[in-house]
């Protein structure tokens, strides 16, 4: 059923946590960030992992069986990434409409 290699599981999961690498990157030269404590933020993390490689995992079984691997890392990136943009914290109801809206206008463009 998951018949994918290891390869690719690792592709997603580095796509995954490319943007946290990047964002303690930024930081290095200060203290570690107070949200790397938050127990919220390791939970989400793992959300969008799991997110990752449910995306790299469809695009090889039903969209390219012969993905290879700086593709599924795009993939491992992309779709976290966008899924998080989508529903951050911009203010409960009223940041659903407005993560709605940049949907439709992302999508017009």
């Amino acid at each position: 059923m998951f018949g994918m290699d290891g390869d690719l599981w690792l592709a997603a999961i580095l796509g995954a946590l490319l943007p946290d690498f990047v964002r303690i990157a930024k930081g290095r030269h200060g203290d570690w960030p107070g949200w790397l404590m938050n127990p919220m933020f390791w939970l989400g993390l793992v959300i969008l992992v799991v997110l990752a490689a449910a995306a790299v995992w469809i695009t090889h079984e039903y969209i390219d069986p012969e993905v290879e691997f700086i593709p599924a890392l795009a993939i491992g990136y992309a779709a976290p990434d966008f899924f998080s943009r989508l529903v951050s914290n911009q203010g409960g109801a009223a940041g659903a409409a407005v993560g709605a809206s940049r949907l439709r206008a992302w999508w017009a463009n």
